[in-house]
């Protein structure tokens, strides 16, 4: 049964619902990619697939092992427990 090509997910969508991507490399290394950023960079018609495929980790170099995971811009708004990313999670809170 042919199902076609699966709805993955474009650049400009992601940006447009406030979404970024953080990817994880097998070796442990994350990267959280802002979607306005590759909007600018690759247009609005990158998708996610291409993206990973296209992906090189910073730290060991490979290149399309990475596992994406969608996250909302805003998150640290939605728990008021949580430090926003720019502030100093404080002792024992790493």
């Amino acid at each position: 049964m042919n199902r076609g090509r699966r709805y993955v997910g474009r650049i400009g969508s992601l940006s447009q619902h406030n979404l970024d991507v953080e990817l994880q490399c097998v070796c442990g290394h994350a990267s959280l990619l802002d979607s306005r950023d590759m909007l600018q960079a690759y247009g609005p018609d990158l998708g996610l697939g291409d993206l990973v495929r296209r992906a090189r980790c910073g730290q060991c170099g490979a290149r399309g092992g990475a596992v994406p995971m969608i996250r909302y811009r805003y998150w640290y708004l939605a728990n008021p427990y949580l430090p926003e990313p720019d502030e100093d999670p404080g002792p024992g809170r790493r």
